[in-house]
């Protein structure tokens, strides 16, 4: 949940704003791993947390929305994209944390790809917040990602794993200013 969760959460706060509350279950599905790269490459060691988290998420606008978080995707189409149901029709992002991420729209049961508005960054730009900042000092604009919404999404993240430990929805004391949309 703290390593693949936060992107989609981020994602999801940004367009919804703040959560109001999360009733989530999981559990540890594969308990002994092997560590795949590093120093460490082929050495044994038992997972701790939960390795599968489905999340019921009640944002403060009222908007209901759903999260699964797992490393057990091996056989998963879209394992890191998110889709948007609405009335009329969906959007589906590609990617929860590359910029460049496909982005389709489907009305009456059609997916079409969506053009960007401005081509985007190629990857993950992992500065994108400390850039964000410097050009907010600098131009005198709002700061678009924020303290306040990385801790209401770690808030989220940890009230997840109370929620599977303890069984019930757990609410939520952070909360943040959304940031506006952004037009370049």
């Amino acid at each position: 949940m703290l390593d693949v969760g936060v992107y989609a959460l981020t994602l999801l706060t940004t367009a919804f704003g703040p959560v109001r509350q999360v009733a989530a279950f999981g559990g540890i599905l594969q308990p002994k791993r092997r560590q795949g790269a590093g120093p460490r490459a082929g050495e044994t060691f038992f997972v701790e947390t939960p390795d599968l988290v489905v999340a019921g998420l009640e944002f403060e606008s009222g908007v209901i929305g759903r999260l699964t978080a797992s490393f057990l995707v091996g056989g998963s189409k879209e394992p890191s994209g998110s889709e948007v149901h609405g009335e009329a029709g969906a959007l589906f992002i590609g990617s929860n944390h590359d910029f460049h991420a496909p982005v389709e729209i489907q009305r009456g049961g059609k997916w079409e790809p969506l053009p960007y508005v401005h081509q985007p960054y190629q990857g993950v730009e992992w500065g994108r917040a400390v850039f964000d900042l410097a050009d907010s000092l600098r131009l005198g604009t709002p700061q678009r990602a924020t303290g306040r919404q990385a801790l209401h999404v770690l808030e989220i993240c940890l009230a997840a794993l109370h929620s599977i430990e303890e069984g019930h929805p757990v609410r939520l004391s952070t909360t943040f200013d959304p940031p506006a949309p952004y037009y370049e």
